[in-house]
């Protein structure tokens, strides 16, 4: 808990009865019933407030399968970076964070951007997750003992992404990804999903355009769980919490 803030946010994410198509169009009737975060929030420390547009995430999950659908009000994509593994943070990219232990040693992340471009990684502390009063880890932990690993594959790993547009202009953009539970799981020896908590975020980063040609584009970073600007991958203690709903009870048929 940030000092004089609130808890940390917590989401029901409800089993998926009818499963996602994955195919990030605007109307999927599975995504109705799914647990909602309305918007996301201006990372910490940001002076970009009254540039965050907004952007409305939807979870669902399975026994294969933790689904997250994000949808992005945007007119101007930057994407300077293509290919899988690529820098995609360097441009305009959704990210979720699953922590499934929930002790900041090993957090998995996908990555994905409006052209359907894909960074996954590891993220592992060789030691405790010492933070500081911001949730943030603390220099000499993210020297020393945090490691990146994007060498590391997500197995399984689904993406979909899409573009939207309004009478030839783009408004927004959409990614749906399907997080396999056979590798997010595996650090607690299981292969599938059933009710239990995770540790999670949910981030975006949208670069806005510079007001002049030899200015740098600007990030405006947003999240579910609050993090100092740039910090997603250094703050596990800041994730929310997942609360994987039970699937629904099946009423029997009366003669």
């Amino acid at each position: 808990m940030y000092a004089g803030e609130t808890a940390l946010p917590v989401l029901d994410v409800p089993y998926a009865t009818v499963k996602p198509a994955m195919e990030a169009k605007a109307e999927d009737p599975a995504w109705r019933n799914a647990g909602v975060v309305p918007q996301l929030t201006l990372s910490r420390e940001s002076t970009e407030g009254d540039r965050v547009q907004p952007t409305e995430v939807r979870l669902l999950w399975d026994e294969q399968f933790l689904y997250v659908r994000f949808d992005c009000r945007d007119d101007r994509l930057y994407l300077p970076e293509a290919g899988r593994d690529a820098r995609l943070y360097r441009g305009d990219v959704v990210q979720v964070f699953v922590d499934p232990k929930g002790d900041g040693r090993q957090v998995a992340e996908a990555l994905c951007n409006a052209a359907n471009d894909v960074l996954d990684l590891q993220i592992l502390l060789t030691d405790e997750p010492r933070s500081d009063e911001n949730l943030l880890l603390r220099p000499e932990v993210r020297e020393r003992d945090c490691w990146l690993c994007v060498d590391w594959t997500m197995e399984g790993l689904k993406t979909a992404a899409a573009k939207e547009e309004k009478d030839g202009r783009l408004v927004g953009w959409r990614v749906e990804m399907a997080l396999p539970a056979k590798a997010v799981l595996r650090r607690v020896g299981l292969a599938a999903f059933r009710p239990m908590e995770l540790r999670a975020n949910l981030v975006r980063y949208d670069w806005q355009a510079p007001p002049a040609e030899n200015q740098k584009w600007s990030l405006v970073s947003t999240n579910w769980a609050p993090v100092t600007q740039g910090n997603p991958h250094y703050s596990p203690a800041a994730m929310g919490f997942l609360k994987l709903r039970p699937k629904p009870a099946v009423l029997g048929t009366q003669e």
